[in-house]
């Protein structure tokens, strides 16, 4: 089978990037449907420089002022101390 063209319902929809973030591989839980290469309990996290770094390096050089949708996933991106701050700086920089 063949694709022939994939539209947006809305036009300003397709201008809007998605971006999927991966926090790390971190989880509490051992879900039977999560291969255990995508989740661990001893993965170190990702450190609050790394990711205002890795996400203001996105905002400069490729988002260039454009809206985003952000999905956030890796393991379980909750139990990563600086989620909410995280996912604060990308709200309130219109994402």
């Amino acid at each position: 089978m063949q694709t022939v063209a994939v539209e947006h319902a809305s036009p300003n929809q397709a201008k809007v990037v998605k971006i999927e973030w991966n926090m790390g591989k971190r989880c509490n839980f051992n879900c039977s449907y999560c291969p255990s290469e995508v989740h661990n309990n001893t993965e170190k996290k990702k450190s609050w420089d790394q990711l205002n770094d890795a996400y203001q390096l996105i905002k400069d050089k490729f988002l260039l002022g454009s809206k985003a949708n952000f999905i956030v996933s890796g393991g379980e991106p909750t139990v990563h101390k600086n989620y909410i701050e995280f996912a604060e700086m990308v709200y309130n920089d219109g994402h």
